[in-house]
Parts: C-alpha cells; structure tokens; sequence
C-alpha cells in the first residue's frame, strides 16, 4: 500500500509542475524562454509520454509556442521604420 501512496505522489507532482510550465508557457513574455522550454518538452514527450490530461494541455500549449511564426529580420527593420514615420510625423 505504501508503494501504491508513493505512486500516487509522484502522479500529483508531474501533475503539479506540468500544470505550471503550461502557465509559464501561456504569460511568459519572453519568447526565447518559451521556446526553449518547449523543445526540451516536446523531446521529452516523445520518449517517455504518458499521454495523460495534464501532458495533453501541456502538448497544446506547447505546440502553440512552437508554431508560432517568427517575424524575419526585414519584417521587424519595416516595423521599426514605420515606428520612426509615426514619431516624425508628430
């Protein structure tokens, strides 16, 4: 019984913390961070899943960071310059 207790502890501890990475990656504002807790996730997915609820929201909010599509080099100097037009036109 004792073995079945401690079982159960670890389940709610995975549970736990997955349930505060999904978090961190849904409000974190820093991209670099989010993709790289992502990746580590998604390789360790792929090898030892468990396929449970907690691992299936994690999934989702992961693979949202991870298909987000990242703005080119020219795309942020275009929204850089449009910036500096606004400010001048002041």
């Amino acid at each position: 019984m004792n073995e079945l207790l401690e079982l159960l502890s670890k389940g709610h501890q995975r549970a736990g913390l997955l349930a505060v990475i999904t978090g961190v990656l849904q409000t974190s504002s820093c991209d670099a961070t989010k993709k790289s807790i992502a990746s580590t996730l998604k390789h360790i997915f792929d090898e030892y899943s468990v396929n449970d609820d907690i691992e299936r929201m994690t999934k989702r909010a992961m693979n949202e960071v991870l298909d987000q599509k990242e703005d080119s080099v020219e795309d942020q100097l275009k929204e850089m310059i449009n910036m500096m037009r606004e400010a001048l036109k002041d």
